[in-house]
């Protein structure tokens, strides 16, 4: 798979569903690599 750049998301406030495990939580992980603030919402608080 090819990687590409990530675009800076400084100043940016992202909200995430569904962050505890799969998609959401590897979206997580790049926009906060990538400096967003960021909101996380999950069905199982726990995992979070």
């Amino acid at each position: 798979m090819k990687q590409t750049a990530t675009p800076s998301l400084e100043d940016r406030h992202v909200l995430i569903t569904g962050a505890s495990q799969g998609i959401g939580l590897e979206v997580a992980r790049l926009v906060l690599d990538a400096g967003a603030r960021v909101t996380l919402l999950a069905r199982n608080g726990e995992r979070l």
